[in-house]
């Protein structure tokens, strides 16, 4: 759920009963997409009007030496790629048996991620064309999996099976500014048994809340490139008819994703803090706020003696308009009356409405 994507929840007012309702706005959302699976290439989609990308990919095989062993693997990817915010999932499984000698299954795949923009940070004339800084707050929620395959090692694990995460954020300026947020982490196989945690693709990073710095040029535009990738390679080895059946799987579940969830600070030369600038993007995204997950949600409508109490969720950094008007279908909204939009915390009590119908709905902004 973006913090640019309206969140309303109305309810309507009609000799004293409630009922809630929901409403949504079209977001500017991005890019790119790129999933695989058992070397498969399921392939690229790209949507450069913005527009939310989505898509999937399963497939399997096996493979058989005569009536003596036989191996059978599925790959299977997920991505969904908005500015703001990139979800995506790989998952390797296989099996594998043998009644004479050794053989092995192998399930390997891998979704990528992308969003691409141009931004630009003002803050007034005197500070046009100085260097500055931003420290951005990137969450990132998933985890890696790792198990089974082969019976002769300490963990059960055949050699080569891992599990990886990449994350790749840059930022270059038009004037030479140039910040970049690279690594990753991945799970792997130690022969002899165990397994390891490993940085990959640069510094170890993986899940949790950085804060990241990056420079720039006040009143020149900069160009975002944001790019997360997740590959498995789940394998299965037996050696003789007495290992019976062997499964492997490896998993890079990120489906809850790698979120932009806003600029904390903005830093002028010198490394003062500025608290009034503002950031624009080709994508319309509001970078300052960023993305937040949670949804905009009523949590309590009462009718009390002095009006009508209406509680919400509260979204963080958020300020909130409730707005209002006769139809549910017709008509302008318009900010209700009694109170002094917007405001900054997640409860408000109106006046109760003269009218017989009332609709009203909450935005986030």
């Amino acid at each position: 759920m973006t913090a640019n994507k309206l969140m309303e929840r109305a309810f309507r007012w009609t000799a004293g009963f409630c009922c809630v309702l929901g409403f949504a706005e079209t977001v500017h959302s991005s890019t790119s997409i790129t999933l695989s699976s058992l070397n498969t290439d399921c392939g690229t989609i790209t949507n450069p009007t913005n527009a939310p990308v989505e898509s999937s990919c399963n497939t399997n095989a096996s493979t058989a030496n005569g009536a003596y062993s036989w191996a059978s693997s599925t790959g299977t990817t997920w991505a969904r790629a908005e500015v703001g915010w990139l979800r995506f999932k790989a998952q390797g499984d296989t099996a594998a048996q043998s009644s004479v000698g050794s053989w092995m299954g192998q399930g390997n795949a891998y979704a990528g991620a992308y969003w691409q923009d141009t931004l630009t940070v003002n803050a007034g004339s005197e500070f046009f064309g100085q260097l500055g800084e931003m420290t951005v707050n990137l969450v990132i929620a998933g985890a890696l999996g790792l198990g089974g395959g082969d019976p002769y090692a300490g963990t059960g694990l055949a050699n080569g099976a891992a599990s990886y995460f990449s994350i790749n954020f840059d930022l270059n300026g038009s004037y030479g500014a140039t910040g970049n947020f690279d690594g990753g982490s991945q799970l792997r196989y130690v022969s002899g048994g165990g397994i390891e945690t490993l940085a990959h693709n640069g510094a170890l990073i993986g899940p949790g809340v950085w804060p990241v710095t990056f420079p720039f040029h006040f009143g020149r535009s900069g160009s975002l490139f944001a790019n997360c990738r997740a590959t498995v390679d789940a394998r299965a080895v037996v050696y003789s008819a007495a290992d019976g059946l062997r499964e492997g799987h490896s998993t890079s579940d990120f489906s809850q994703g790698v979120i932009w969830a806003g600029i904390s600070q903005v830093r002028g030369p010198g490394g003062v803090v500025l608290t009034n600038f503002t950031v624009t993007s080709v994508s319309g995204y509001n970078y300052v706020l960023g993305t937040s997950t949670n949804d905009l949600r009523i949590t309590r409508i009462q009718i009390l003696s002095q009006g009508v109490a209406l509680d919400w969720s509260d979204l963080q950094s958020r300020s909130y308009t409730v707005e209002t008007r006769t139809s549910l279908t017709a008509g302008s909204w318009t900010p209700a009356t009694g109170v002094t939009w917007p405001v900054t915390t997640n409860t408000v009590t109106l006046p109760l409405p003269l009218q017989t119908n009332a609709f009203f709905r909450v935005s986030a902004h």
